[in-house]
């Protein structure tokens, strides 16, 4: 396996992990109403399971971190703290947010989930995402760092587009063409 000699600069960082924290307060906000009206309705415990992951998960992770450092969630700090207090935020965003999509796909399969379900979590997850995306790009937190850098990152963004390609076909089964035409398609347009 590669190890990344991506440079991380520090302000990038402490942006995106800012960011990061904040979806997480988002997705967990909204999980819990999606949790509750769930349990109002009476519906199946198969299609809340992703919440109930979700919570336990994300919170034991951020009580067994934010012990180890002796932090208190609501309580101020200096800058220092605050930073790790905000990194920890932010790999519990990225806990919620893989759980979703993991979730997702494997209780879609069995029949578990319904389209509002799916659609509901796609909201969940997507808004993040694109907020997350569209911050990192008006603010320049995605710099590739040189052109050498560059040419390498449009190669691995090409052979990931042609793996996730794939694998959206032999999901989705489109009969017209292959999926890997669509990734090549989009590879040479990008």
């Amino acid at each position: 396996m590669k190890k990344s000699k991506k440079i991380r600069d520090e302000r990038i960082e402490k942006a995106s992990n800012k960011l990061s924290a904040y979806m997480y307060i988002y997705m967990l906000i909204t999980l819990m109403v999606l949790f509750a009206i769930k349990l109002v309705k009476g519906i199946s415990p198969e299609r809340y399971i992703i919440e109930i992951l979700c919570f336990t998960i994300s919170c034991i992770y951020m009580i067994i971190s934010l012990s180890k450092y002796s932090i208190k969630l609501f309580t101020k700090y200096d800058d220092e703290l605050k930073e790790i207090k905000t990194k920890i935020l932010s790999k519990c965003g990225m806990i919620c947010f893989w759980i979703i999509i993991l979730g997702e796909f494997v209780l879609l399969f069995p029949g578990y989930l319904q389209t509002i379900d799916i659609l509901f979590y796609a909201l969940i997850w997507g808004i993040p995402a694109l907020c997350i995306t569209f911050y990192s790009i008006k603010h320049g937190l995605l710099i590739w760092g040189g052109t050498k850098r560059k040419a390498s990152g449009k190669n691995d963004l090409a052979i990931r587009t042609s793996i996730g390609a794939i694998f959206y076909g032999i999901l989705m089964g489109d009969q017209n063409s292959t999926a890997l035409e669509h990734s090549m398609l989009v590879v040479s347009y990008g």
